[in-house]
């Protein structure tokens, strides 16, 4: 054997060698984001099952109408209440995607949408409306709803460190030929709520 050869087949193993190893980099960084992803997953469905428990309290008689017994007609839900409502539910939906893949960016693009939605139709809810459609003080819900958000924003800066750790790697001369070639795309990172940010 020419020693030609046995340089290139000695290359050519080292090349079959790095993408093995940066394939298997790559699998291992977007498993990451998986990983990641399930705690903060666990804490969003936890706080859409607190948000349906109080829209449910809401689909009651309020107020004076709670007073006339089973025979009382609900009092209808003011706008607001619809809002959040379809909110809630479009948020529920746009989880289902990322839950089974947390790398693809246009579902957690779509679920930052719908996130958005929802703190807008929450922030769109009269303080009045709690007292006279719920008939109970707003404050608790209100502070409640502020320490399920915050519980999750660890949870976030640790899947987005995820995101960024994925990101580069797909970046980075020369895996970045391995990730065009095998389909890795960039993933995106979900906004951090600030405290007391609406």
């Amino acid at each position: 054997m020419s020693d030609g050869l046995v340089i290139a087949v000695v290359a050519l193993a080292l090349v079959l060698f790095w993408a093995v190893g940066a394939y298997n980099r790559l699998m291992r960084l977007r498993a990451a984001l998986g990983t990641a992803w399930a705690p903060l997953d666990a804490r969003f469905i936890e706080r859409l099952a607190w948000l349906g428990d109080a829209l449910k309290q809401g689909e009651g008689p309020a107020g004076d109408d709670a007073s006339e017994g089973a025979d009382a007609v609900p009092a209808p839900p003011p706008p607001s209440w619809v809002r959040l409502g379809a909110a809630s539910e479009q948020w529920a939906l746009a989880l289902a995607p990322v839950r089974a893949r947390p790398a693809d960016a246009d579902a957690v693009g779509r679920l930052v949408l719908a996130h958005a939605a929802l703190e807008a139709a929450w922030a769109g809810v009269p303080v009045q409306d709690w007292a006279s459609h719920m008939a109970m003080d707003a404050t608790p819900v209100l502070a409640q709803w502020e320490r399920l958000r915050q519980q999750e924003q660890p949870l976030v800066a640790a899947f987005n460190a995820a995101v960024q750790r994925y990101n580069a790697a797909i970046d980075q001369f020369p895996a970045a030929l391995m990730a065009r070639l095998c389909g890795f795309r960039a993933a995106q990172a979900l906004p951090l709520i600030e405290e007391g940010q609406p």
